[in-house]
């Protein structure tokens, strides 16, 4: 159900709509336009396309319900003390977020797609290999997508997807792709998925050379 027909339910009933949107922060814009469909509470997670520390997030919305979670949380006695983070994870956060608002998120991401496809190219290289990009659904279709680059096998070859992924880990530096990654889009079905962003310089060359020698 979109978030617009939850908001009209949430009405109905005179009770604030929340919205766990943890992967969801991919452009300054989509706090407003959840906003605008009439969300009263969105949850971010600090990590996945934020940056930042896994173990952080961030909550939006009304005033008076983020002081009633500030509340139950650290420093106070309330239910969210347990879960209090470490100043340096704070200070990550922060610096995470001054990252995110200086960023052009349409450039940044266009920028990724092609070294998405860069990398899907080399990728298709390698023999009983396929490869390409697929794009991660956003809140806003208008939206520059998240891209990552994936392998599948050709159906002439030998290779099995998921010995492939074992085989992965299992390198020296261990590489970590997604196996058929539904959580991302269906499209994931039969694929192993690389994102560039997580890549540092040098890494491609890694992955391709590792799938040639899994490969052969």
């Amino acid at each position: 159900m979109p978030v617009k027909d939850f908001a009209e339910v949430a009405k109905e009933y005179d009770l604030p709509l929340i919205v766990d949107a943890a992967p969801n922060l991919t452009h300054k814009k989509v706090p407003k336009i959840l906003r605008d469909w009439g969300a009263d509470l969105m949850i971010f997670s600090g990590g996945k396309q934020l940056g930042g520390p896994n173990n952080t997030g961030i909550l939006a919305g009304r005033e008076d319900l983020v002081k009633l979670a500030h509340l139950n949380s650290y420093p106070f006695d309330g239910v969210g003390r347990v879960a209090k983070m470490s100043r340096e994870t704070m200070i990550g956060l922060v610096k995470a977020l001054e990252l995110f608002m200086e960023r052009d998120d349409e450039e940044y991401y266009k920028e990724m797609e092609i070294k998405s496809k860069k990398l899907g190219n080399e990728l298709a290289s390698i023999d009983g290999l396929g490869s390409g990009v697929i794009y991660e659904p956003t809140i806003d279709s208008s939206l520059t997508s998240p891209t990552y680059a994936y392998i599948e096998t050709e159906e002439e070859s030998e290779s099995d997807l998921r010995k492939i992924h074992e085989k992965l880990l299992e390198s020296n530096p261990p590489i970590e792709a997604l196996y058929e990654p539904f959580f991302i889009t269906p499209e994931a079905e039969g694929k192993i998925t690389f994102k560039v962003e997580y890549l540092l310089p040098g890494d491609s060359d890694i992955i391709i050379k590792r799938l040639r020698e899994i490969i052969k």
